[in-house]
Order: structure tokens, then C-alpha cells, then sequence
């Protein structure tokens, strides 16, 4: 579903697998995931060199639910691995993934709520919520480049031991997500993308 604007699937693809890389080296070096995600990682890199903003080539369905997949793959292979267990595995993983989730999840209930099929494409999405919003193709994808590399850092240290107790945290991460995605459903801006 993240695949609607240039460079955003492969760019933030990237980014969650460095992020799931670099924690699957931290805490069991040798394991084959790592490589794995690292590869995923170096292999979006190469396409992006030609999907980001203009874009000279398109990813479509197939690139991207591959993409997902592997993304999914290497998030839930980290299992109980470090200092935390399945539960906050998931939450961690989650937290990586979390454009894509909210995103879909934002889709998802527009979609819903106008009683509209949630599975036919549309320009609702959250790049083009912005988009609508008078922002560039490149300034969207810097954005959720960034929102990626942060909930990416927050899972890293939160895996490897660097920071605990994360849950106050992650419950003001969640408000934000609630509030951001009221925002975006609101009836003047949800008009400008339908």
C-alpha cells in the first residue's frame, strides 16, 4: 500500500532493514538474518538510485509486497533475542514498521468510514494527504525517511538494552499516531485527496 509516491517504499524499506540489521548484530552476530535484512537493505538502495523523486522507474505491486515481506521476515525473526521477550518483540517490530502501518491503518479507516471497498487504490494515502497539503514528492519522502530512522533508532536502543522501561514512550508515540491520523482525517483535508 506504501508504494503510491516516488522513492517512499524503497526508502523506508531500507531504513527498517539497517535498523533490524543492526539490531540482529548486536545481539547474535553471526545469525543469518542479519545478512539477510543487510542484503534487503543494499538491494532497495540499488533500485532507489532509479525510483526516487523523478522517478525513472515504478515499483508496483509486486516490488512492494516483496519488499514487505521482507521486512516482516526480518522483524519477526529477531524473536526473544536480547534482554526483552515475544511480547515487546512485536511492539519493537511494529514501532520499524510503523509507516507502513499507519499508513495502511489510516487507508484503512478513511476507506471505512466513507463507505468505500478498503482493497480499490485511491489518492488517500498518507503522502498524498500531504501532498494535498502543498508538499513535495522529495520533501514527503525526506519526512518519512526520517520518522523511520527515529522509530528505528527507538527500537535499536530499546533491543540492545540502552534504553528500558519504553512503554510511557511508546504510549506518547501511539497519542501522536491517533492525533496525526485524526488530523489527516478531518473533512477539509480528507476532501482535497478523494
Amino acid at each position: 500500500l506504501l508504494d503510491n509516491m516516488d522513492g517512499i517504499t524503497a526508502g523506508t524499506v531500507i531504513l527498517a532493514l539497517i535498523a533490524l540489521a543492526l539490531v540482529g548484530a548486536a545481539l547474535n552476530p553471526g545469525a543469518p538474518m542479519n545478512a539477510f535484512a543487510a542484503l534487503g537493505a543494499g538491494a532497495a538502495a540499488g533500485f532507489l538510485a532509479f525510483n526516487f523523486s523523478p522517478a525513472r522507474i515504478y515499483m508496483g505491486d509486486s516490488g512492494s509486497l516483496s519488499l514487505g515481506t521482507m521486512v516482516a521476515v526480518s522483524a519477526l525473526s529477531r524473536g526473544n533475542a536480547g534482554s526483552i521477550g515475544g511480547f515487546d518483540v512485536m511492539l519493537l517490530s511494529a514501532l520499524v514498521c510503523w509507516v507502513p502501518i499507519f499508513d495502511t491503518t489510516l487507508v484503512t479507516v478513511a476507506r471505512l468510514r466513507e463507505g468505500r471497498p478498503v482493497s480499490l487504490g485511491g489518492r488517500d494515502h498518507t503522502a498524498h494527504r500531504l501532498h494535498g497539503l502543498g508538499w513535495s514528492e522529495r520533501k514527503i519522502a525526506l519526512a518519512l525517511y526520517i520518522v523511520t530512522i527515529l522509530t528505528g533508532f527507538f527500537a535499536y536502543t530499546v533491543w540492545t538494552g540502552l534504553v528500558r522501561g519504553f512503554y510511557p514512550v511508546l504510549a506518547a508515540w501511539l497519542a501522536a499516531s491517533f492525533t496525526l491520523g485524526y488530523f489527516f482525517l478531518k473533512p477539509k483535508l480528507s476532501s482535497n485527496v478523494k
